[in-house]
């Protein structure tokens, strides 16, 4: 009987909106938001000017982590938030309704979104394109390069080459066997560039790497643990890509 309950989740947008609602509401998953942990370290491998003045859209925000780092590190940046769950984007929008430099949280209930074409100097899609489903990729993608102004820049940051399998769950009151965070798929860089070529996105430069290497704790540990599994390991990727002028 229990077996013939297992069955792969079908996300809907509905059930992702729900994941991320709950997960936006609990303390303790909100540690573990990778932007709130490697954002700092991510706005300096961007390569985006950190004195320019720039119009930046976070797009799939979530709670709004990165606005806590862009705070120290672009000061005369103006942030807005984008986000499908409308928990994560009021409790941004409550954080940051009086600080300078926060120009709001939307909540995108589909695409396209209210926003103006082509009124954002930079977009970050940080920890999302693993999440989306076919539509949604192409969609998204889509819907960021309307946004971006000629010449604007596109970060995107993802786990590389992930395992999938080392995050699935599986719930034992219906049956549903699931990725803890909703990835949906894996990237390695050729996969990446495709992707955003198909949508006439330039690519720039890619990192591959481990963000932990920024501490030296960190350093050592993925240095040893390449060391004794005999074999290269490096989980996350970090590329640039430009709208056409």
């Amino acid at each position: 009987m229990t077996e013939s309950l297992e069955h792969k989740i079908l996300w809907t947008d509905d059930k992702i909106s729900r994941l991320w609602n709950y997960y936006s509401r609990s303390r303790i998953a909100s540690d573990l938001y990778f932007s709130k942990a490697y954002g700092g370290f991510v706005l300096q491998r961007s390569q985006l000017p950190a004195s320019a003045s720039l119009r930046v859209l976070d797009f799939g925000c979530g709670p709004g982590h990165i606005w806590d780092h862009i705070q120290r590190f672009g000061k005369k940046w103006r942030y807005t938030g984008l986000d499908f769950s409308a928990d994560s984007v009021m409790a941004l929008q409550t954080r940051g309704a009086s600080e300078p430099g926060f120009e709001g949280a939307v909540h995108a209930a589909n695409l396209p979104s209210h926003l103006q074409s082509a009124s954002f100097d930079a977009v970050l899609l940080l920890e999302v394109i693993e999440h989306l489903t076919d539509d949604q990729l192409h969609s998204t993608i889509a819907e960021i390069k309307r946004l971006l102004r000629p010449g604007g820049r596109l970060v995107v940051s993802t786990p590389h080459a992930e395992d999938l399998e080392r995050e699935t769950q599986y719930c034992p009151e219906c049956g549903a066997v699931f990725h803890r965070w909703q990835h949906m798929r894996s990237w390695t860089e050729d996969s990446l560039q495709s992707v955003m070529a198909k949508h006439d996105l330039v690519h720039e430069r890619t990192w591959i790497g481990h963000w932990g290497d920024h501490w030296w704790y960190g350093w050592l540990f993925n240095r040893a643990a390449r060391y004794w599994l005999r074999r290269r390991i490096d989980p996350h990727m970090l590329a640039t890509f430009s709208r056409p002028a």
